[in-house]
């Protein structure tokens, strides 16, 4: 077994903050939706191993109005993820707890957690009331662990902001892989923010496999549950005001100094 490194966070899901970003909710006869997704915010993962980085830049740009996709920026991402694995593996890659230390880094003023339920509606559902109480994507791991993919809204038979008991009955998704990888298996990665019924969604999003995504069959705490990491939180700073120019008593350029009487 690797080296630990950071104990497992347990957090809890805070206050109702919505974050700067472009939040749809609609409420509707049929359930609420919400979506948050903007089509240039999107971003294809440079390698085979830099998915985890891709969906953080992707959620980064959504949070940020940025609308960045370099490799720098994604082995950067991924670095400082690795650094913060739980674990120290064998084979490329960051693990939820890497996932959350990125997220929290490089998006100012956010708070991120790990759900680890048994089953799929649990998840779905926290991660639909995290995304209702702050107004960010979530992180879901999906092929048993092996991949990831910014969930960037859901539809639900209630609001799940509201207290009622409600269940998720669609999911929208976006894979860092498209448009390299187009539909493989069916899924893997469909168009971004795809929408798919959830009854369906566990031919992707299945439980955690440590052999499935690092290859080895180290006992972790995310083994036979369906994994995500959800803010928690976001209260973005205020942005730096724009310097407010100081009057000078030296002449305009150009101009003779006057004359003295």
């Amino acid at each position: 077994m690797g080296s630990m490194k950071r104990g497992v966070l347990g957090k809890v899901v805070a206050a109702m903050v919505l974050g700067l970003v472009a939040v749809q909710g609609v409420q509707a006869s049929t359930g609420y939706t919400q979506v948050v997704f903007r089509d240039t915010a999107f971003a294809t993962q440079r390698t085979n191993y830099l998915c985890t980085a891709a969906v953080v830049q992707n959620i980064v740009n959504l949070a940020t109005s940025n609308s960045r996709d370099g490799k720098a920026q994604q082995l950067e991402f991924y670095a400082y993820g690795l650094d913060n694995n739980l674990f120290d593996y064998k084979n490329a890659g960051v693990d939820p707890q890497g996932v959350e230390a990125m997220l929290e880094l490089y998006i100012p003023g956010s708070d991120w957690g790990q759900v680890v339920k048994p089953g799929k509606q649990g998840a779905l559902k926290a991660s639909a009331r995290a995304m209702r109480a702050t107004g960010l994507p979530v992180v879901l791991f999906v092929g048993g662990g092996a991949h990831v993919w910014t969930m960037n809204g859901y539809t639900a038979t209630a609001d799940p902001g509201s207290g009622e008991f409600f269940t998720i009955t669609h999911v929208r998704f976006s894979g860092p892989l498209y448009p390299k990888t187009i539909g493989r298996h069916g899924w893997f990665d469909l168009e971004p923010n795809t929408s798919r019924n959830s009854d369906r969604f566990t031919n992707a999003f299945y439980p955690y496999r440590e052999w499935l995504a690092f290859g080895d069959h180290r006992d972790t705490p995310w083994n036979g549950s369906y994994v995500a990491v959800v803010p928690l939180s976001y209260d973005p700073p205020d942005p730096e005001p724009t310097p407010t120019p100081q009057p000078t008593d030296e002449p305009p350029t150009g101009e003779p100094p006057p004359e003295a009487p």
